[in-house]
Order: C-alpha cells, then sequence, then structure tokens
C-alpha cells in the first residue's frame, strides 16, 4: 500500500466486505515520504484488534517502539536485490531482534531473479554498512 492510500483505506474499514475471504493481510507502506512512522504504525493498529498480520518492510523501519504493539501480528518481509537491507537472514536479524514475536512473510527470490547489479554500492553502504550485492 502507498502512504497516500492508508488514511481512505483505514478510515474505509469498517465498511468493506471481507466475509469471503478466510485470510486477510495488510501491506504497511514500503516506503514513507511524508508520514511519519508512528502515524503510520497508529492508523494501522486497527488491523491488529481485528488479528490481521501487517506486512512490514524492514528498510522502512526506523522506530520499532511504532511497531512494539503490533506483537505476533507484525509480519517481517524479506527483501530482494533492489533493496540494500533485508536480503538475507543476517540482515534481517536486527528486525526479528528488535520485533521478538514477529512473523516471517516470504517473498519468491525467483520472481526477481537477475544477475544485474541492483543498488549502488555508496548507497547500500552508506545505508546499512553493507557493501556491494549481486543476486543469483
Amino acid at each position: 500500500m502507498r502512504e497516500s492510500e492508508l488514511f481512505g483505506w483505514m478510515a474505509a474499514l469498517d465498511e468493506l466486505d471481507l466475509g469471503s475471504f478466510e485470510y486477510i493481510s495488510v501491506h504497511a507502506p514500503s516506503r514513507l515520504r511524508s508520514m511519519k512512522e508512528s502515524v503510520a504504525a497508529e492508523l494501522l493498529l486497527p488491523c491488529v484488534e481485528r488479528k490481521w498480520p501487517v506486512v512490514l518492510h524492514p528498510d522502512t523501519i526506523g522506530d520499532y517502539e511504532c511497531w512494539r504493539d503490533f506483537g505476533r501480528w507484525a509480519c517481517i518481509e524479506n527483501m530482494d536485490n533492489r533493496k540494500c537491507s533485508g536480503r538475507t537472514s543476517q540482515e534481517l536479524s536486527l528486525a526479528f531482534e528488535r520485533l521478538p514475536e514477529a512473523s516471517f512473510a516470504w517473498i519468491s527470490v525467483m520472481r526477481n531473479r537477475s544477475t544485474r547489479l541492483s543498488a549502488s554500492p555508496a548507497r547500500c553502504s552508506a545505508i546499512t554498512g553493507i557493501g556491494w550485492y549481486r543476486s543469483i
């Protein structure tokens, strides 16, 4: 979900006919440009009350305290080679150390299979302290 869609989607939550679905999860915005992370987390809390997992990108989490109340309904998604973090178990370990009750959402590495270099080395090193990454 884009941050621009979050207010409207959450405002319409009680009016959505979701009765035909066996499983519902909500994807938190994958990028926050103008919205504070704490606002996004607060808006998504009704999902936790409904026991719906909220999928989080580890590279979007800056303030883990915002997500602590989500408990087991926080769901950390692994990232593909276009991101600078969250691609490996080592990179994901920080998120799970700080949100120990969180579950894991796995995306297929095959969906973005590529041999090209993804993010620039300077960008990755500046953000994560980790060097260049090449997918298989």
